[in-house]
């Protein structure tokens, strides 16, 4: 949330507050009750979508660095036992194409072309991976499953961007049906002010928004 929206949030957080403190001496409004919880209800909402909106994006980023350390790790202990079989069986063409699977090459591709390269390098080697020497056959599974979890990863912060983008649109609206609750209930405490002015005095000071502005930055882990 903004400055403003936070001092907003405060304010509703306080009216709610006020209305649960006096519910006895509500009792004889039972609108002004139901009209409460539906208010309560759209606070926490707006406390959750909050928290949506802070998501820290940062381990988005370190998990695709691991994911990409890992596929690359398994494409060059893959090629270098697919090179020892190419060699052997005198396939050229193979050989070559293993033999450019190198870390420098590797590390200068960006995110989206290395998922790419490891989803062709992938079908390329999946024929003959069973009869190629040491862990080869195991790695070309394991591949499969690396690339996904790369495809997965890549996309993280894409997604994470969008359900913060929600998110924000989520407490706008929150907001907006929260202050319409509060005024429906404005209309019944005014029928207080005969009776219990008092009580409708605090309902209103309740309503002032403190423009302080402060609002506690969750600490990165």
């Amino acid at each position: 949330m903004n400055r403003n929206q936070f001092d907003k949030y405060s304010s509703l957080r306080k009216s709610e507050a006020h209305l649960r403190a006096n519910a006895s001496a509500l009792a004889g409004l039972p609108i002004v009750g139901a009209k409460a919880a539906a208010l309560r209800l759209l606070i926490e909402r707006i406390g959750m979508l909050d928290a949506e909106a802070d998501q820290d994006s940062r381990g988005y980023a370190i998990d695709k660095k691991l994911k990409r350390d890992t596929l690359v790790a398994t494409l060059l202990r893959l090629a270098r036992n697919a090179h020892v079989h190419y060699v052997a069986t005198a396939d050229a063409d193979m050989e070559a194409l293993v033999a450019s699977i190198k870390a420098r090459t590797l590390s200068r591709l960006r995110d989206a072309d290395l998922y790419l390269f490891a989803q062709k390098t992938h079908e390329a080697l999946l024929p003959d991976a069973p009869a190629m020497p040491g862990s080869a056959p195991a790695d070309i599974v394991l591949l499969a499953s690396q690339i996904t979890d790369y495809y997965q990863a890549i996309h993280a912060p894409r997604i994470l961007r969008k359900q913060r983008s929600a998110a924000v649109a989520g407490i706008i609206v929150a907001m907006r049906d929260a202050e319409a609750v509060c005024q429906e209930i404005e209309i019944y405490m005014r029928t207080l002010i005969d009776s219990n002015e008092m009580l409708y005095l605090l309902w209103r000071s309740s309503r002032n928004i403190d423009r302080t502005g402060v609002r506690q930055k969750k600490k990165k882990e």
